[in-house]
Parts: structure tokens; C-alpha cells; sequence
């Protein structure tokens, strides 16, 4: 018997071979279908995840739904954008079938039911009646059933312009018989969003968040250009605090340069309106260079009701560039040119394809000029500048800190992403260091770092870590004292050796401007905690 999350092919009648007409299906280990049992398995126990739902127990449907796609020979990318899309469409359908009988209980009989003003009014997509899931289901045992797939698709985004090329179409292009993708959208057709304790986007989330995060470990490197790790969102989002200041009033912008498939944008939500900031007054951008990567975000965004403006940059134009925004969130990890995702410009571009320093450099000077009056940005990136620098990356790091734009730099635990244990570090900066809306402390001429290696306290395997809410208590915690936030009550910053060290200009300029926490909070001395 395996853990949580295992699969267990005894349990399957004995045999790990299931006969479905004529097709043989082999149960093989491979890992799309491993993440495909990590998607639903977390889904259909029935048990809860932190912050998670409960959902109806299907455990054996979990098992046979693995052994249906094992001959299936879907690469990564067609995996992820078809499941997504058939999850998708079943999340709206339930949508559409339930306020259509609140309708129709109303109105018994007249045309309003029909009318797709009551639909929209409730943020519910119009879903055509070809395109409805349980009519499409309902010709599952066609063999024209891929084909089927995509007319409703299609029908959907006609109907539907804000989802046009949104959605997976080319069913008849996967390399899958139609009886395996019929067991497919059977088993998807099983999972009743309506009636999941009220919150059936809450429910699309957390199948989303699973699909998302199973496949990125099953691209490993490759996964990582789309995914950013839930404690790594959580962590720009806890540093940050993107919420709507009393005193500056008007909208919250916040943008992801390279927002992959909206992991942190979805965060940002969360926490907003968790802190009692209205909806409308919080404006979510991004983009990314990926068709495929822009298809998910969208349907990731969509299905939560989250509203943004996504944007593909398919030259490496920053589609954003007249944007001042309050907040700038992303990832950088794995990203060694920002021609794909960033700036263009002549003093932002990366061209130093040998140097990560100047790449993370270019990011972090590019990402600040964005900035508003008092913005503030928050980059996670693979390179933490512990080796001996190069005479061009000493010229880069000098111009950072002298520019006093960088604000705290955190090291991070290995283990947080998916493939390589590379270290890596999340760097802020601000562009009102002074007394003010940031903060009641003047940090001119200083930079806070923290060194968060060992400060991981949930180990899920013996290569993945995650933070618990404690830790990023503990890290931000640190951040607002040093500030002087409204939330630090009052509580005086202080160094902790070997976890945390408020550097000046001139230290860092002594130890020729390397920016490893490392180097400044000394060694290591066990976890910290605060008062």
C-alpha cells in the first residue's frame, strides 16, 4: 500500500489489466500518470488539504481513470491543456445547469429562463446547448466523439468571444482512441461542481492547483517555466501585502511579467480581498511568451472567476510598458534571457547570455522603473551570487545597490521547485524607501538580509519542501519590523545572528558588493523565532 497520493494496483479487481470493448488498456508507470492520480486522487478521497474542500469519495474511479490513459501517449503539453479544458468546460457547465434551475424555479415557463443576461449578471458563462457537458457526454460513445469535442469547444468560444483560442480544440489530433477519450470525459463528467459545498470555483481551484503543480513535477526543468511553487507565491504575497492604502486610495495594480500559468496572480487575489480590499479595486495583469502557457493561465484565472488582462509577448515586447504598477510580482526561475518575457529596451535587455548576474540585474532594474510613486516589486530568481563575481557582474551589483532600489534579499530553502536543487533567493525592491506608506523606519542607503534556508518546516518528499504558515509569519515578520509597517506593532526590528542582518551601502561595498544573505547574517544557528 503506498501513502497518500500512491496508487495501490492491487486494489483494481485483483488484476492491473482492464478489457473496455476491444481495447486493452496496460496499467505502465510513467509520470503523466502519476500526475494524473496526484490531480484527482487529491480530489476524490474525500479528505482535506490545508485551506482545502471536501469532495465526494470516488477513490476507486481514481484508480480506473489511471489505467484508462496509460495507453493514452499524450506528451506533457497536450496532457495538461486537454484535461484542463474538459475540467473546464465540466466547471462551467454546472455553473450554467445551476442558476439555470434557480431560473427556472422563478420563472417556470417564460422565456427569461433563456435570457443570458440573468447568466452574465452572476459572472456565469452563456454555455450553448451542443456545448453543455452532459449533452456532449451524452454522444461519448460515437466513434466521431474527438471531433464532437471540438465542435463544442468551438461552439462554446463563439458563443463566448472573452474565451476565443482560450481553450484546447484539437481532440482529434491527440493520439488517443475515442473509447479512451470517452472513459476520460466520463470520469471527468462525474465530478458534480454544484453541489461541492458551495464553492464550486473554490472546487476548480484546487483541481487546477493539483493538475498544475503534478505536471510541472512531470516536465521537471521544463515544468518550471509555467508553475510557480504555492509557498514561493505565498511568500511574494506575505512580503508585499498588495492591498489598497487609506491614505492613496484609487486602484491596486499589480503586475506578473512572466506570469506563467497565474499561480501568483491568484495569490494576490486571495490575500486582497482575505484583507477586505474590494474586487473592483484591484487590477491583475500579465504576461507570457507561451501560447500553450497563456491557455492555462487563462482557464487557471477564469474558472475562479478571477478577472485580468493576460497578454502574450511573442517577440519579447513588454506589452505592458506604460503601466505604473503599485505591485510587481514574478518568477524568474530557469529564465536565462528576458528577450521572451521582459524589456527590450537598450539598458534593460539581457544579451550576456554567459551572465545571470546581468540578468537578474537587467530584471530587477527593469521591473523597478515599472514601478509606481511607491511600488514595490518582488522577484524570485535561481541565481544568489555566492560565487566570486566577474568584473562585469561587480559593475552590475554596484549599480543595484547604489541605486538604493533594492530593498531585501531572502534566501531560499533548496527543494521549493520541481527538478534541480539550484538555490535561489527573492529579491524586493521599493521605490519609496523613506518614512511613509512603506514603512515608518527610513531604510536609505540599507538592505535587509535573511537568510531562510533551513526555515522550510514541511518536508513532502525527500527532494520537495514547502513553507507552513508559521514560516512565512516568521519571514515577514522580520520584513515589517525592519519597516516599520502599521502591522509590526510597534515591535523593534533586531539582527538575529545567522537568520537576519541589516546591511549598509558601505558594509556592502566592503565585501565588494556580493549579495549572498550569507555573507552578512553569519553562520547558521538553527531555526528562528520570534518574540
Amino acid at each position: 500500500m503506498l501513502e497518500e497520493g500512491g496508487c495501490d494496483f492491487g486494489r483494481i479487481g485483483g488484476s492491473p489489466n482492464i478489457d473496455l470493448g476491444n481495447t486493452k488498456l496496460h496499467v505502465v508507470s510513467g509520470v503523466l500518470y502519476v500526475a494524473t492520480v496526484c490531480v484527482l486522487a487529491g480530489v476524490f478521497r474525500g479528505q482535506r488539504r490545508q485551506g482545502g474542500i471536501f469532495v465526494k469519495d470516488e477513490q476507486h474511479e481514481v484508480w480506473r481513470l489511471l489505467t484508462l490513459m496509460s495507453d493514452m501517449h499524450l506528451s506533457p503539453r497536450e496532457y495538461k491543456l486537454a484535461v484542463l479544458t474538459l475540467v473546464f468546460l465540466k466547471l462551467l457547465s454546472d455553473l450554467f445547469e445551476a442558476r439555470s434551475r434557480v431560473m427556472d424555479a422563478g420563472f417556470r415557463g417564460s422565456r427569461l429562463v433563456e435570457q443570458r443576461l440573468f447568466y452574465e449578471m452572476e459572472n456565469i458563462f452563456w454555455i450553448p446547448r451542443g456545448s453543455r457537458f452532459p449533452v456532449v457526454l451524452a454522444k461519448a460513445w460515437s466513434p466521431a466523439f474527438p471531433q464532437i469535442l471540438s465542435r463544442a469547444v468551438r461552439r462554446l468560444e463563439a458563443a463566448n468571444p472573452s474565451l476565443r483560442n482560450v481553450l484546447f480544440r484539437d481532440f482529434p489530433q491527440l493520439e488517443s482512441s475515442p473509447a479512451q477519450l470517452r472513459a476520460l470525459a466520463q470520469q471527468i463528467g462525474g465530478i458534480d461542481f454544484a453541489s461541492i459545498g458551495g464553492a464550486p470555483r473554490e472546487a476548480f481551484g484546487e483541481i487546477c492547483d493539483y493538475l498544475l503543480s503534478s505536471v510541472a513535477r512531470a516536465e521537471g526543468m521544463v515544468g518550471n517555466g509555467f508553475h510557480t511553487p504555492l509557498p514561493v507565491a505565498r511568500l511574494l504575497v506575505e512580503i508585499l501585502k498588495p492591498q489598497q492604502d487609506p491614505a492613496l486610495g484609487g486602484r491596486v495594480r499589480v503586475y506578473d511579467p512572466c506570469c506563467g500559468a497565474g499561480e501568483v496572480l491568484v495569490q494576490v487575489k486571495r490575500f486582497f480581498e482575505d484583507h477586505g480590499g474590494p474586487s473592483n479595486a484591484l487590477q491583475l495583469n500579465g504576461q507570457t511568451s507561451s501560447f500553450a502557457t497563456w491557455q492555462m493561465c487563462r482557464m487557471n484565472l477564469e474558472g475562479r472567476g478571477i478577472e485580468a488582462d493576460i497578454r502574450m509577448s511573442l517577440a519579447g515586447e513588454n506589452k505592458f510598458g506604460d503601466l505604473r504598477a503599485n505591485f510587481i510580482l514574478s518568477n524568474l526561475m530557469f529564465i536565462t534571457s528576458v528577450s521572451g518575457e521582459g524589456w527590450t529596451s537598450s539598458d534593460t535587455t539581457m544579451t550576456d547570455q554567459e551572465s545571470q548576474v546581468g540578468v537578474h540585474c537587467a530584471w530587477l532594474n527593469g521591473t523597478h522603473e515599472q514601478l509606481s510613486e511607491h511600488g514595490k516589486s518582488g522577484t524570485v530568481s535561481a541565481e544568489c551570487v555566492e560565487r566570486e563575481s566577474r568584473p562585469g557582474d561587480r559593475e552590475a551589483l554596484k549599480s543595484l545597490v547604489h541605486d538604493d532600489s533594492l530593498e531585501c534579499v531572502i534566501a531560499l530553502p533548496e527543494g521549493l521547485f520541481v527538478g534541480p536543487q539550484i538555490p535561489a533567493c527573492a529579491w524586493f525592491t521599493s521605490r519609496d524607501k523613506k518614512p511613509g506608506p512603506n514603512g515608518s523606519m527610513d531604510r536609505t542607503d540599507q538592505i535587509l538580509f535573511i537568510n531562510a534556508r533551513n526555515l522550510a518546516s514541511n518536508r513532502l518528499s525527500r527532494t520537495q519542501v514547502e513553507f507552513t504558515d508559521g514560516d512565512l509569519r516568521t519571514i515577514s515578520g522580520i520584513y515589517r519590523r525592519w519597516r516599520g509597517t502599521a502591522d509590526s506593532r510597534g515591535l523593534a526590528y533586531e539582527n538575529i545572528p545567522g537568520f537576519c542582518y541589516a546591511a549598509t551601502i558601505d558594509e556592502i561595498a566592503r565585501r565588494d558588493y556580493i549579495l549572498s544573505p550569507s555573507r552578512y547574517v553569519g553562520a547558521d544557528r538553527g531555526r528562528a523565532t520570534l518574540g
